[in-house]
């Protein structure tokens, strides 16, 4: 069975500045999904986040991580055989924002290697349709979009009026709105 993981946001804390002041480093948005949903998906319900009372309950079957890693399948696999390999840590802000387009693609993989993407309307014009995926409920008309440079995502209920250019990699989380004739480009 796979080691308890418990992700410290307790030591790290303040790192993020304003960011992680009015919620849990772990609920921080890098790429398409939070640190949290990135952890559910990679590990399933063996995460669990430490807080200051749980801190003194820790047992030896726990891993203590710091909340602030960016994790990715690869990683946690390498990890679980006890092979200590380097990940990419949020440390400050702007980490947030460079490490944006490979979050993105991560994440895409993640969300999307089993599932099929909702239909696209044949009003777009399409450029690498493979790394395209539009969840139900999206809308999504006479517009351009280009993967080429990375995968685009767009949630559920989301908008994406006409006129609008999207170039990737880039993510359009659950209902959103892009206003007419916006145009956007990778790593957003």
């Amino acid at each position: 069975m796979a080691q308890k993981i418990v992700l410290d946001d307790v030591t790290c804390r303040g790192d993020l500045y304003p960011f992680d002041v009015v919620r849990s480093i772990v609920d921080i948005r890098a790429g398409i999904l939070t640190l949290r949903e990135k952890w559910k998906l990679i590990a399933g319900n063996n995460v669990t986040i430490l807080s200051e009372e749980k801190s003194k309950k820790l047992n030896n079957d726990c891993m203590l991580v710091e909340a602030g890693i960016l994790p990715t399948l690869s990683w946690y696999r390498q990890m679980q055989k006890g092979t200590r390999t380097p990940a990419i840590r949020l440390i400050h802000p702007w980490h947030i924002f460079e490490t944006n387009a490979k979050n993105i693609v991560d994440d895409f993989e993640l969300i999307c290697k089993s599932r099929v993407s909702a239909p696209i309307s044949e009003t777009n014009k399409i450029i690498n349709r493979q790394d395209v995926f539009i969840e139900e409920g999206a809308v999504v008309e006479h517009c351009i979009i280009n993967a080429l440079e990375g995968p685009i995502y767009i949630g559920k209920n989301a908008l994406v009026m006409e006129g609008c250019m999207l170039r990737g990699p880039i993510a359009i989380c659950e209902s959103s709105v892009i206003k007419m004739g916006t145009k956007m480009y990778g790593g957003t």
